[in-house]
């Protein structure tokens, strides 16, 4: 905190936001105050006074209040402490340019007027509420509280002023200096610099200086920094360019997504044919076993039905035998010819079991061939889909042809199984064909991309000497910048010496002043001259500084270019390559 006796300026130059004697007719920023006839604030509690005095008691000891602060100052103060302490608070951050007991025309003026006055500017809520003779007797004790309260006021509005330009409270870059900021950060960067230098050079020019050596450097140290980022975003963008260049031709390399998923749903698709296919012909087969488990159990029925007629048959011929009184004889010999008809019946049984065991064997044959079948089908099938002739349409000259099998595994005859399909003959002459035809594409085909890489290889030929071109003119840019900057030296070294022959013309000025005025046309008609002599050198200064510096911008807006055809040169090869 700077001793009273200093006064402080705001940071960066900038004025007070409070109107002082010299302004007070203008209107203020703050907004229109509350009227309010009544302090709200409990002024009788003890404990809320006391805060208000610790807050007082600290704040003029940390801004380094010039007088002795006591308890006993801040509880029974005399009228001329208060208006000591009143005007410390609002003259050293509020309004440092203040001066007191004059107004705007410089005319004599009391404290309670200047008090009223400031509390109006300064929006205090309260205002009304305080008179001239509150102001007067502001150490009365029921009058203190208020004028204790109203001081606190004041200490809490220099804090903020305090603040105002600390970044943890305010962020406004416009506050800011252009050399914190980035031209990302507000739009108007330049024209802030531009500002910024122009108001530290008039302050300057209006102490009698010429030259603003401390100026131009921080100005030339700005942009060589704001050059310095302005390259490495340059060589960011670039490597990450480069990053993207080589994930682009891994892209293009790589098989396209879309490709690869377009094929797994085609995929997908003839699986899903596939698998309906196959539960059709499960149903099918569920069907035909349904239809033989019917007939066995028809069979088995009329089997059982036949076996109760044969025990009632056997019944009744048992019943007969007994009726007849066969002869032992004859019962021997029916015997024997009943074991004859048992082996007889054993001997067809067993037959009828080595005929159903080849017809099980032969079943099981055929379901392995119709499988092996299935399966060549579905090789056939997926071979097709490769090629595209199945399900999209095959080339024109064999669009008679129908490549697709519809293949029946139910049919009751292997013929019956491809209906009208010549396999032999049309779709393996066909098939022939597209081979010869993929076989005389595939030899064109190369031969294009021999072409075209010949045409890529042109092209990075010419992208090369782009480059080449674009170097040679990056060095006489760099030759063109040293000459600006050797230019430059040497205005600035004959204006240097233009005033040092103003200042020898000056002096020479005096000494014949002080010798009786002798020769006072010659030096003056000398003065005059080298006047003229500086305005026409400092005029061809500023003309060839803006000419260098509209040849530099033509000649970086013609690098810019070029790198934009270079850059449509390859982006059209790259297209005219794919599209071929």
């Amino acid at each position: 905190m700077p001793p009273p006796s200093v006064q402080r300026s705001s940071v960066y130059g900038r004025q007070s936001v409070v109107p002082s004697a010299s302004h007070h007719q203008l209107a203020s920023f703050l907004p229109p105050p509350r009227h309010l006839t009544r302090d709200p604030r409990p002024m009788r509690d003890r404990n809320y006074i006391n805060e208000l005095k610790e807050l007082v008691h600290k704040h003029l000891l940390e801004c380094a209040y010039p007088f002795q602060i006591t308890a006993k100052t801040l509880t029974s103060p005399t009228t001329k402490d208060f208006q000591s302490m009143f005007r410390f608070l609002y003259t050293d951050i509020l309004d440092p340019a203040f001066i007191w007991a004059k107004d705007f025309q410089g005319k004599p003026r009391k404290f309670e007027e200047e008090v009223m006055m400031i509390l109006r500017d300064l929006r205090y809520p309260v205002a009304d509420s305080i008179s001239k003779t509150q102001l007067q007797a502001a150490s009365a004790q029921h009058i203190w509280p208020g004028m204790l309260a109203m001081l606190a006021w004041l200490a809490d509005m220099n804090k903020t002023m305090q603040n105002w330009y600390t970044p943890d409270y305010c962020d406004d870059p416009q506050l800011a200096h252009p050399s914190d900021l980035n031209p990302q950060d507000i739009s108007n960067w330049h024209e802030k610099v531009s500002y910024e230098y122009a108001s530290s050079t008039y302050v300057a020019f209006l102490q009698n200086e010429d030259e603003f050596p401390n100026e131009n450097a921080e100005l030339e140290e700005i942009y060589k920094r704001q050059d310095e980022e302005i390259l490495k975003e340059v060589e960011d963008l670039e490597k990450e360019n480069q990053v993207l260049r080589t994930e682009l031709e891994k892209l293009e390399q790589s098989p396209s997504p879309l490709a690869e998923a377009t094929e797994e749903l085609q995929k997908m698709k003839s699986d899903k044919g596939k698998f309906k296919q196959l539960i059709q012909h499960f149903e099918e087969k569920k069907s035909k076993t349904e239809t033989i488990i019917t007939k066995m159990q028809s069979a088995v029925e009329a089997l059982e039905k036949e076996l109760n007629e044969q025990e009632i048959e056997n019944e009744k011929v048992s019943k007969q035998v007994e009726a007849q009184n066969l002869t032992p004889e004859e019962i021997d010999r029916m015997k024997s010819t009943r074991v004859q008809l048992s082996d007889t019946l054993d001997k067809h049984r067993q037959q009828m079991e080595r005929i159903k065991k080849s017809n099980w064997d032969l079943e099981i044959l055929s379901t392995k061939a119709a499988d092996s079948l299935e399966n060549v089908v579905k090789v056939y099938m997926e071979l097709c889909e490769r090629i595209g002739i199945v399900p999209g349409p095959p080339p024109e000259k064999y669009l008679h042809v129908q490549f697709d099998l519809d293949y029946s595994r139910a049919a009751a005859t292997p013929s019956e199984m491809f209906s009208s399909t010549d396999i032999k003959g049309a779709i393996k002459n066909a098939l022939i064909g597209i081979r010869k035809d993929a076989t005389d594409k595939h030899v064109e085909v190369e031969n294009d991309n021999i072409i075209l890489q010949e045409q890529v290889q042109r092209v990075e030929e010419l992208v090369v000497e782009s480059q080449e071109k674009v170097q040679e003119i990056s060095a006489k840019l760099e030759t063109m910048k040293a000459q600006t900057d050797d230019e430059k030296s040497r205005m600035q070294a004959e204006v240097s010496a233009s005033n040092s022959e103003m200042r020898e013309a000056e002096q020479l000025l005096h000494d014949a002043q002080a010798n009786a005025r002798k020769g006072v046309l010659a030096l003056d008609q000398r003065y005059q001259s080298l006047m003229f002599q500086y305005d026409n050198l400092l005029s061809t200064t500023q003309n060839s500084q803006q000419e260098l510096s509209q040849e530099v911008v033509s000649i970086v807006t013609e690098i810019i270019n070029l790198k934009q055809y270079v850059q449509r040169t390859i982006e059209d090869t790259i297209k005219f390559a794919e599209e071929n």
